[in-house]
């Protein structure tokens, strides 16, 4: 790979499990004298804002995209989450690239099922209630699945961004066919390797695990934020300190597990919060009205590092997942803490 020039290409420089990943490819390849380049939307994982047909089409990240790709000449050129910020139509630039440098290679890391489906969680939602509903995790561009697209309501927020997913999904995947760019798909887990080996039988599908790099500051606390007040969980006590480090939203799973929990239990536990996310408030209201404050602590949203420095104050990882996930690096980090896992029992969590 020495000499070679990659082209990463993301939504966000910087959020949550697949930007930690793609920090550490980086960093890795470049440790190999690979030149390495990001082509990015925003800066952290936040909420687009603007135009709803840009999120169907844009057409200027792929203007952006079309520079950028025209100064790096990349030899390789690696996607990984694409469709919140930058959309699909940015496989249009690098077909345009192909045609001029026809040897470029095209690489896919799965790190959700959006190539499946327009919900990348590979979920829909009732209509009455808005619980989540898992769907069979194979490819919704043939037979009657094509169909059965427009009548599934794809998005909690309602029919209009399910209507929105729909067409950029529609769009890119069954008219245009934007994913035969591709060359070859990275499964980071057995569950993602069997489905997109079963979707796509006639691309090139690697089962890769995602890299791995762990600090070796892992025994004590390096911020001074963090003291004994700051976080009340330590193996030294009789309680049972579960943590859970992630986005808090519906399907993460945190508010049916809290309800969940018998008061007996609650005499035996303590749940401790990273993270912050769109069910914040709803979760701290849950817990208020249950009456179990003092069992449970948030910390609010964390560097990675950080969370990962103190991970060896708890006892268990709490992932009580309504999706079925892919290979979540939250598993490894706390089974390199010694941790033990009480997780959902499906797809990438079961596999991994």
């Amino acid at each position: 790979m020495s000499g070679k020039k990659i082209l990463f290409i993301n939504d966000y420089k910087s959020g949550g499990g697949a930007e930690v990943v793609l920090g550490q490819l980086m960093a890795g390849l470049e440790e190999r004298d690979v030149k390495v380049g990001l082509f990015y939307g925003l800066e952290t994982n936040q909420s687009k804002k603007g135009n709803p047909l840009s999120y169907i089409y844009s057409f200027y990240y792929r203007k952006e995209l079309k520079k950028v790709l025209e100064e790096f000449q990349p030899d390789i050129i690696h996607l990984l989450n694409y469709y919140h910020i930058l959309t699909p139509s940015i496989m249009d630039a690098i077909s345009v690239y192909r045609r001029e440098f026809p040897g470029t290679k095209v690489v896919y890391t799965a790190h959700d099922f959006h190539l499946l489906a327009p919900n990348s969680g590979m979920t829909s939602f009732t209509f009455l209630g808005n619980s989540i509903v898992r769907e069979d995790p194979v490819r919704q561009n043939d037979g009657i699945k094509k169909w059965s697209l427009v009548i599934k309501k794809w998005d909690h927020r309602g029919w209009l961004f399910s209507t929105l997913k729909v067409l950029q999904w529609w769009l890119a995947y069954i008219v245009r066919k934007s994913d035969l760019i591709i060359d070859e798909i990275i499964a980071p887990g057995n569950f993602m390797f069997s489905v997109m080996d079963k979707a796509f039988p006639h691309k090139n599908i690697a089962l890769i695990r995602n890299p791995y790099i762990f600090p070796l500051e892992t025994t004590r606390l390096l911020n001074p934020e963090f003291t004994e007040k700051k976080i009340a969980g330590d193996r030294k006590r009789d309680v049972i300190s579960l943590v859970f480090a992630g986005r808090i939203a519906q399907e993460k799973g945190l508010i049916p597990f809290v309800k969940g929990v018998s008061r007996e239990n609650w005499e035996k536990i303590e749940i401790h919060i990273f993270g912050t996310g769109p069910q914040l408030e709803l979760l701290q209201r849950v817990i208020k009205k249950l009456k179990v404050n003092n069992r449970c602590f948030f910390y609010g949203s964390r560097p990675h590092r950080e969370v990962l420095e103190n991970m060896n104050r708890f006892n268990v990882l709490l992932l009580p997942s309504l999706l079925y996930e892919n290979a979540p690096l939250s598993i490894v980090e706390a089974a390199f803490s010694g941790l033990r896992i009480f997780a959902s029992d499906w797809g990438g969590i079961k596999a991994l």
